[in-house]
């Protein structure tokens, strides 16, 4: 939980990379992807839930050793762009959510790619 006036360390949980990844909302705020090949993915739909308008981060990692695989999102992600943005190997993007159940609604992406 953030505190105004007060930087709090948040829990990063690993997600498993694969053609389907499982997203599960408890135990963390910062849900972290590592892509390890050029296979298409799916963030699946997210399954726990937390405190109604809890931010949730999700960063995906390219770690595949070139262009990594086309991204799309279940249906209960709400996201300005069907896809997650393309990154370039060795380098991440994160995008913010508001859980507002049973949806994960955007509210930012990062607008470039960040160096790992």
């Amino acid at each position: 939980m953030l505190n105004p006036g007060v930087i709090d360390s948040l829990p990063v949980v690993p997600l498993t990379y694969g053609p389907l990844i499982p997203v599960t909302l408890l135990g963390g705020t910062i849900l972290q992807v590592t892509i390890t090949d050029n296979v298409a993915f799916v963030f699946n739909n997210p399954t726990g839930a937390l405190t109604p308008g809890a931010a949730v981060l999700l960063r995906y990692i390219n770690a595949s050793g070139g262009a990594h695989g086309a991204g799309t999102f279940g249906t209960n992600y709400r996201v300005s762009a069907a896809n997650p943005a393309a990154v370039a190997n060795g380098f991440s993007r994160t995008i913010g959510f508001i859980w507002i159940a049973p949806l994960l609604v955007e509210i930012f992406r990062t607008a470039a790619d960040v160096p790992n």
